[in-house]
């Protein structure tokens, strides 16, 4: 008895993709190995035809796949994405700041995870549903991340373009994200912290590197080298408000290293308030980090934005008014607008 193939036409976002790379997205389930061992059998063609796993498909392709290989794998919608477990989206819609065909953003509530098996990436997929153009390699995702207690601007790629598109403004640092803090002590003028981080992943924990990478002539390999070294990590800080007990800042991130602001707080003796991981002194509701602005160098016409702004939480504003008194939104607004024009 001969195979029974299911067709499955590409979608525009898998032109120019391999073969084995778009099987992958298709049947998650199956080891690579295996992925490569259907396609020399000729239990997945294109165009009728047996083709290498190298094989990059072009606008027209036809994929025939054994229908025995998606058996187990029936919860995955045509356009090649994963029905979602639960109907969450509807508690989504309301902290959508930003969406066209590219983009989604998300203003994040606090306790929230960007990745986990009820967390935002999840509820992304559910709120999406079947809108997405179709797609077999090409699944919505995060383009970058913010911790669990940060609330504020997380953007989803809605099409491998804009996932691109703004994957590469943050790999080159070209891309600054306003945080709103409240600092331990009393900071009254503008500063800029410059320091070389360095990830514990035991600890979990990001610490200031413990070694210069131009004086290092050690035999270490270089490897253990560039660790011990650190990244860069630039971060401008301007007070807003402040006490004899706190600051309320923006603090405009010019790279982006896990813990940034939470970090170089802690070693610049101004840590988070509420930050006990970094040494701030104990709050009951935890910090206050809220990215509030989003901002490219240009104004790109295919991400459709020079910048998203993302309200404070109705909380947050709550406590920093029983801490600084009586907040102008006026007076927060224009150090954002200083911060946009300084990019």
């Amino acid at each position: 008895m001969g195979l029974a193939y299911r067709k499955v036409t590409p979608g525009e976002d898998d032109h120019g993709r391999r073969l084995d790379r778009v099987l992958r997205r298709v049947l998650p389930e199956t080891p690579l190995g295996h992925i490569f061992a259907v396609i020399r059998k000729g239990r997945v063609r294109v165009n009728g035809r047996k083709v290498a796993g190298g094989y990059r498909i072009v606008d027209g392709d036809e994929l025939q796949i054994d229908e025995s290989l998606l058996g187990s794998q029936d919860r995955r919608g045509t356009n090649g994405h994963h029905t979602p477990v639960s109907p969450l989206g509807d508690e989504l819609r309301h902290s959508v700041i930003f969406e066209n065909e590219h983009l989604l953003g998300i203003n994040k509530p606090r306790g929230v995870t960007v990745h986990a098996p009820d967390g935002l990436d999840q509820q992304v997929r559910s709120y999406l549903g079947d809108s997405l153009p179709h797609s077999l390699s090409f699944r919505p995702g995060p383009i970058h991340r913010i911790d669990r207690n940060t609330t504020g601007i997380v953007f989803f790629g809605k099409s491998a373009v804009g996932a691109r598109r703004l994957g590469e403004y943050l790999r080159n640092d070209s891309a600054r994200k306003v945080y709103m803090a409240v600092l331990d002590g009393a900071l009254r003028t503008p500063v800029v912290w410059e320091d070389r981080l360095r990830r514990n992943t035991r600890t979990r924990r990001s610490h200031r590197a413990s070694r210069s990478p131009a004086r290092d002539r050690s035999n270490r390999s270089s490897s253990n080298r560039r660790h011990e070294a650190g990244q860069a990590a630039v971060t401008g800080v301007c007070p807003i408000l402040w006490n004899d007990d706190a600051t309320l800042a923006l603090c405009t991130i010019r790279t982006g290293r896990t813990h940034q602001i939470r970090a170089q707080a802690a070693i610049h003796d101004s840590p988070l308030l509420g930050d006990r991981k970094y040494g701030g002194r104990p709050e009951r509701e935890g910090y206050i980090l809220h990215a509030m602005v989003f901002i490219l160098p240009v104004d790109d016409e295919t991400l459709g934005f020079r910048y998203v702004y993302a309200d404070p939480p109705a909380s947050v504003l709550e406590r920093l008014e029983r801490r600084f008194g009586p907040i102008s939104p006026e007076r927060i607004l224009e150090s954002v607008n200083r911060a946009i024009e300084t990019v």
